[in-house]
């Protein structure tokens, strides 16, 4: 508070807007040597999304290349090894992950734990035990996200111990192959709207931040003749339990379970889902016709819409059509005025 209040009493809200004017304050704050020795994480950089992912590695890069840089402060960055990433990190102290010897002891105590659950629930024999734990190790890779996928899913919940290691065996070693599975699972339920799935998925991995459950069946327009705003979020939960967790919630926040299902999805499944520009494009439309319509100033949508059009329709390129929303953009429009203020 010492070096945040002095600013924040210059500045005001104000400050809390310019990234450069936070980031010296927390450098300041991290080279007090006052204060000890401080440790700041920063995990799975490569999930910011691209213009935060640049400003950040920017700022990085050039703070810590100084020769001045307090000794009492360090930082450590977690990342896929993108080549856009590697290209600022790379001059840095680097260590890939898989090379270190007790990640591989840390998975196998969690696939231990994790069967152990299995087996009292499922009544697993000692063999039957002793055979799940061994293809988890087979087939995991070195990787928690296989085994905690697998081990989260119903797959195994829901499988008779007489046939869990038949079930395990046939289960793909890829993360690909995986989310194809449990998608292609999801789509031959009866029961599961295609397009719904759809614009779930492909809202959820565009989306400028997490969106509620609600805000999410607003955007996806999910349950529109649902006047209840309770009834609205219990059948968009459920929709989203059908993503077979492809799609979670976190503190009533959704998102994707991790960002390759994205990468999955706009790469691998092209001729199904839209691409990303479309996604964008899908969600800004959706913005403006919330904008424009007089009758949503109390959708729960709405506050996103206002704030996160522009960076949708800068996604979107000359994929975005104005189309009906002509007027929302004419030089002298009065909706337009309306949103800037």
């Amino acid at each position: 508070l010492d070096y945040l209040l002095p600013k924040y009493n210059e500045r005001g809200a104000e400050l809390f807007k310019s990234f450069d004017a936070l980031w010296t304050i927390f450098m300041a704050a991290a080279a007090d040597k006052s204060t000890g020795r401080k440790y700041c994480i920063i995990d799975a950089l490569d999930e910011c999304d691209r213009e935060s992912q640049n400003t950040l590695l920017q700022q990085l890069e050039r703070s810590f290349q100084s020769q001045d840089i307090s000794s009492n402060f360090r930082i450590l960055v977690t990342s896929r090894p993108y080549s856009e990433i590697r290209e600022y990190l790379e001059g840095f102290p680097n260590k890939d992950l898989a090379s270190f010897s007790e990640r591989q002891q840390d998975i196998d105590l969690f696939i231990k734990e994790k069967v152990a659950d299995l087996a009292q629930r499922k009544k697993y024999t000692d063999k039957v035990k002793g055979q799940v734990s061994d293809i988890l190790r087979d087939k995991a890779k070195g990787t928690f996200l296989w085994v905690g996928l697998l081990l989260a899913c119903e797959e195994l919940k829901g499988t008779a111990s007489q046939r869990a290691v038949q079930t395990l065996q046939s289960m793909p070693k890829e993360l690909d192959s995986l989310y194809k599975k449990l998608l292609d699972t999801v789509l031959n339920q009866d029961e599961v709207s295609h397009d719904d799935i759809r614009r779930i998925l492909s809202c959820v991995a565009v989306c400028s931040r997490p969106l509620t459950v609600l805000e999410l069946s607003e955007a996806c327009r999910l349950h529109q003749d649902e006047e209840g705003a309770e009834t609205r979020v219990q059948f968009t939960r459920e929709h989203i339990a059908s993503c077979r967790l492809i799609v979670i919630i976190q503190d009533d926040k959704v998102l994707l379970l991790h960002q390759s299902v994205k990468d999955y999805v706009f790469r691998a499944l092209a001729d199904y889902f839209p691409d990303e520009r479309e996604a964008h494009a899908n969600l800004v439309y959706r913005c403006v016709d919330l904008l424009t319509d007089p009758d949503q100033s109390r959708n729960s949508f709405l506050d996103y819409a206002i704030r996160n059009w522009p960076h949708h329709a800068l996604m979107v390129q000359s994929t975005f059509e104005v189309g009906s929303r002509a007027e929302f953009f004419r030089i002298d429009s009065a909706l337009r005025e309306q949103w800037l203020q």
